[in-house]
């Protein structure tokens, strides 16, 4: 600052900038800015979509000298009523260049009175302006590895969170010809950036899907950065996906980089997109369109880009109808969709699944547990399993945990109704008996649990001791089961 006061002095100038185009040329930032003192009320910046025949002769590479606004040609119309309208008399603009590209420019401008400028002084100037635009451009590239620096520290921590927090099976499992279909549309798509909804109950596997995607398609080697709506609150979603400024909001102590920040390059999987609140839909449908978003308190616009994968269990149609969910957004993210067999609808899957989580149990509850009792397998098919997948590892964990120490698992007595020790899904609990005599309609079942969850917090669906929290899942959820079953107090 105290440089540039120094050259206007010396040149008796009312202001100096060194400024910067984007990548489009389309706009630009300033980088320094000195005005006389008595001029700032006056000096104003414009944006090089404001002065097109300027910035055509600057992207030619030529110098602009105007030392007064009328000797403009004709076609700088806009530009001389733009200057003359910000009072400006007489200006230099000398392009700053990296052999053959533009960087963007330093001007020289006088307020006060109008100036003819010498071939001396534009000599003089030109050398100047290469110094101020020598340093920042030193100082920009220091302020970009510090900024690489912290990108990666940033997804370094994000990614171990990542590991540390992953859970589930590392490998899908199963033979059924519906899984497969699905596993077939993965290699069809994966390679190309075509967004990608599945669709599926809770606990098939939605993730493992969104994995699979990813890891066979070019941004492999780019991280995949994982949202789950639901268990974000709604007064931090937008800060969590978009990132946020210092100062943002109470305790916003330092700048945050959100999650599609973090994906730059890569992956955002959106989990149970269709619980993300309507008035983040509209800004989440920009992104996907533009790449462009904002951060939380701030006003610059960023830009990323990033292959969207979303699951969701809902019926996001009806949502849609319901008013719950954007139908354009819906249509931007459901270009490829693949939709996710329940497990009651693999039962084939169901005696392989078993083996593979005892052996993973086994060795992390340190167990000799090598095979399951031919009682077992078959109450284990015979259920319905409307926890599906996920309920089926809860199950078989459980079970080891209580196993006696033989090295054939057996079905406990106390595991024999999933009921006993609470759901283990959204959905409810069964009969795992083989019998079948005490085991009812997916419907009816599903009806029950829920009828006796909103009774037992005398109807209250939403809040910290609603229905919703006492069976897991969002009360928007809970209202669409409701709906659907016919459920009303």
């Amino acid at each position: 600052k105290q440089g540039l006061s120094m050259i206007g002095s010396n040149y008796d100038l009312d202001g100096i900038s060194v400024w910067w185009f984007t990548g489009t040329k389309e706009a630009h930032r300033s980088s320094h800015r000195w005005v006389r003192k008595s001029e700032k009320s006056r000096q104003t910046q414009a944006s090089p979509a404001e002065i097109p025949w300027i910035t055509e002769q600057l992207l030619a590479g030529k110098t602009v000298a105007i030392c007064d606004l009328e000797n403009l040609p004709a076609e700088a119309r806009s530009d001389r009523k733009l200057l003359a309208r910000k009072g400006v008399r007489s200006i230099l603009i000398i392009p700053l260049r990296d052999d053959d590209r533009l960087l963007g420019a330093c001007a020289f401008g006088l307020t006060r009175e109008a100036r003819l400028w010498t071939a001396e002084t534009i000599a003089e100037l030109k050398l100047i302006a290469e110094a101020l635009g020598g340093a920042n451009a030193r100082s920009r590239a220091v302020a970009a590895i510090e900024k690489l620096q912290k990108s990666l520290q940033a997804e370094n921590v994000y990614l171990k969170d990542e590991v540390r927090l992953a859970h589930g099976f590392a490998e899908i499992i199963g033979e059924d010809r519906g899984l497969k279909t699905c596993l077939m549309a993965v290699e069809k798509v994966a390679p190309t950036d075509v967004p990608v909804l599945i669709l599926g109950e809770t606990g098939t596997g939605k993730e493992l899907i969104a994995r699979a995607v990813h890891n066979l398609s070019e941004r492999r080697d780019r991280p995949l950065v994982s949202v789950n709506c639901p268990t974000l609150p709604a007064n931090i979603i937008e800060s969590e996906l978009f990132g946020h400024e210092k100062g943002a909001f109470t305790g916003a102590h330092a700048q945050r980089r959100g999650r599609f920040e973090m994906a730059d390059t890569g992956t955002i999987f959106l989990d149970e997109i269709g619980e993300l609140p309507i008035e983040l839909q509209s800004k989440l449908l920009r992104v996907l369109q533009t790449g462009d978003f904002v951060r939380l308190g701030g006003d610059q616009t960023l830009h990323t880009d990033v292959r969207v994968i979303a699951a969701t269990n809902r019926d996001l149609k009806q949502a849609i109808a319901l008013g719950e969910f954007r139908s354009d957004l819906y249509y931007r993210i459901s270009s490829f969709p693949i939709r996710l067999p329940a497990l009651r609808d693999r039962k084939g899957d169901i005696p392989l699944l078993a083996e593979h989580f005892v052996r993973k149990s086994a060795e992390r509850l340190d167990k000799k547990i090598d095979s399951i009792s031919a009682k077992m397998i078959s109450a284990l098919t015979e259920y319905s399993w409307p926890g599906n997948v996920r309920e089926l590892e809860s199950i078989i964990e459980r079970a080891m945990i209580s196993s006696s120490g033989t090295t054939m698992l057996e079905l406990p007595k106390q595991l024999q109704s999933v009921a006993s020790s609470g759901p283990a899904s959204s959905e409810p609990p069964g009969d795992l008996s083989p019998s079948g005599k005490r085991q009812v309609d997916l419907s009816t079942a599903e009806r029950i649990h829920i009828v006796g969850a909103l009774e037992q917090t005398e109807w209250r669906i939403s809040g910290e001791y609603g229905a919703a929290a006492l069976l897991g899942i969002p009360p928007s959820t809970l209202r669409s089961k409701m709906k659907r079953l016919g459920i009303k107090r």
